[in-house]
C-alpha cells in the first residue's frame, strides 16, 4: 500500500482510501479524482465561465455561491475546492469573508443567559430543539469611497440587515466598518466556511436596485466588484409548541442579541415590587380636617335655625354668607398656609413610613425572584446541562 498526497489538504493518504481522513475529501475508487477535467485558473484569476464541477462535470457560476477558494455545486450538492487562493475573478470580482469571532457554545450560553433573566419560570423545563447556526450572508457594496452603502444579496441577509439596523436593509459606511471592519477580513477560503450555512448571491446588482432604492439613479451608487461574506449566528428552539429565534452578530456575539416572539417572562419578573407614593399620615390629617370642617358647618347651620326660626335663619346665614365673602380670602389665605405647613410637618414624618413600606415589599419581591431564579438554575443544570448563574440585581428593583 502506497501512500499519496490529498490534494486538498496535502496530508498522507494511503492510496486505497475512499476520502482523506483528514480534511474529508472524496477519493474515487483507488485514484484521487483528477481535477483537470477543469481548465487550470490563469494567474491573474480564475475564468468562471469554463469552470466545472470535478464530482459531476456540471458547470460552475459566479453568479451563485462560486468563490475563488470554495464553491458548492448545485447540481450534486458537493463542495468543490478551487486551486489557487486569488481572491479575484477574472471577471474583476473580489471577495472578503469576515471569520466568526466566537464559537456555537459560546452564542449558546449568551442566549440562555438572556433566558435565565427574563425568560418564563418554566422555560428550562419545557424548551426542546435546540440548534445553533452560523449563517454567513453575502453583501455586495455600492458607491465609492465613504460614501458607500452595502447591500445584503440574499433574503436571509434582508432579514439581519434590518434587525440589526432599525429595519433599514441598506447599511451605511460608518456602520458597515464599525460592525465588519475589513481589515479584520480574509481572503474567500473553504477553511473559514466550512461547516457553516453559506446563502448564495440571490440577488444580482440591478436586483440589489429594484428592491432597495428608491431611486436607482440616484446618489451614484453603482455596484463595485467587492462582495463580503458576514457572519451572523442564529439560536432555534421550541417552547409550549411554538418556535422562538436568537439572532447574534457572529463578529462580536456580545454585541447584538436580537430574538422574535421571545417567550412572556414571569408574572413576578414582569411586575416588580408595587412601590407605594402615599403619605398616610398627611392624607388622614387632610380628611379629618375636612370632616371637621363639615361638622361645623352643619352645627353652625342648625344652631343658627334652633335659635332664629327659619325665616330670621335665612336672613343670618345671608348676612353671615356676605361677612364672609369679604373676609374669606383672609381667612382661607390663613388656613392654607396654616394647612400648608402642618400637611408638610406630616409628609415629612410619612417619608420614613414610605420608605420602610417599600423596603417590605422589595424584600419579598427579592425574595420571590430569587426562589425563581434558583428554580430556573436546576432546571437549566437538569435539562440543558448548563451552569447559568443570575445575580438579583441591587436596589431599585426591577
Amino acid at each position: 500500500m502506497a501512500l499519496i498526497s490529498c490534494p486538498e489538504c496535502k496530508g498522507k493518504v494511503a492510496d486505497s482510501a475512499i476520502s482523506c481522513p483528514h480534511c474529508g475529501y472524496v477519493i474515487n475508487g483507488n485514484r484521487v479524482v483528477s481535477r483537470t477535467t477543469k481548465p487550470t485558473p490563469t494567474q491573474v484569476g480564475l475564468n468562471t465561465k469554463s469552470l466545472s464541477c470535478v464530482h459531476c462535470g456540471a458547470p460552475l457560476s459566479a453568479s451563485d455561491i462560486m468563490s475563488s477558494g470554495w464553491a458548492h455545486c448545485n447540481n450534486c450538492g458537493a463542495d468543490v475546492h478551487l486551486e489557487g487562493n486569488n481572491t479575484t475573478f477574472s471577471d474583476g470580482i473580489v471577495e472578503k469573508v469576515f471569520p466568526f469571532a466566537t464559537s456555537k457554545d459560546d452564542f449558546h450560553r449568551i442566549c440562555m443567559e438572556r433566558l435565565m433573566e427574563v425568560g418564563a419560570e418554566d422555560i428550562f423545563s419545557k424548551i426542546t430543539n435546540i440548534q445553533v447556526t452560523q449563517h454567513y450572508v453575502w453583501v455586495r457594496a455600492f458607491g465609492v469611497g465613504n460614501d458607500q452603502e452595502f447591500y445584503p444579496m440574499d433574503s436571509f441577509g434582508e432579514q439581519m440587515f434590518k434587525r440589526f439596523n432599525d429595519g433599514n436593509a441598506i447599511m451605511s459606511y460608518e456602520m458597515f466598518d464599525s460592525l465588519f471592519p475589513r481589515e479584520s477580513m480574509v481572503s474567500f477560503c473553504s477553511d473559514v466556511v466550512r461547516g457553516k450555512a453559506l446563502h448564495a448571491k440571490e440577488m444580482s446588482s440591478s436586483e440589489c436596485r429594484y428592491n432597495y432604492m428608491s431611486d436607482p439613479n440616484t446618489n451614484g451608487m453603482n455596484p463595485t466588484d467587492f462582495y463580503y461574506c458576514l457572519p451572523f449566528f442564529e439560536e432555534s428552539y421550541e417552547y409550549n409548541g411554538n418556535v422562538y429565534h436568537f439572532y447574534g452578530d457572529g463578529g462580536e456575539a456580545h454585541r447584538f442579541l436580537l430574538w422574535d416572539s421571545i417567550a412572556e417572562n414571569s408574572h413576578i419578573t414582569q411586575d416588580g415590587p408595587r412601590y407605594t407614593t402615599a403619605y398616610p399620615l398627611m392624607y388622614t390629617f387632610i380628611a379629618l380636617a375636612i370632616i371637621a370642617a363639615v361638622i361645623f358647618v352643619i352645627t353652625v347651620v342648625i344652631s343658627i335655625f334652633a335659635s332664629n326660626g327659619f325665616w330670621l335663619g335665612i336672613v343670618y346665614l345671608v348676612l353671615i354668607g356676605i361677612v364672609l365673602s369679604i373676609v374669606g380670602s383672609i381667612i382661607a389665605a390663613i388656613i392654607g398656609v396654616a394647612g400648608a405647613a402642618i400637611a408638610a410637618i406630616f409628609a415629612l414624618i410619612d417619608l420614613p413610613i414610605q420608605k420602610s413600606i417599600n423596603a417590605k415589599r422589595r424584600k419579598k419581591y427579592r425574595t420571590e425572584y430569587e426562589r425563581i431564579q434558583q428554580r430556573k438554575q436546576e432546571e437549566a443544570r437538569t435539562n440543558i446541562g448548563l451552569e447559568l448563574d443570575y445575580t438579583v440585581p441591587e436596589y431599585p428593583i426591577p
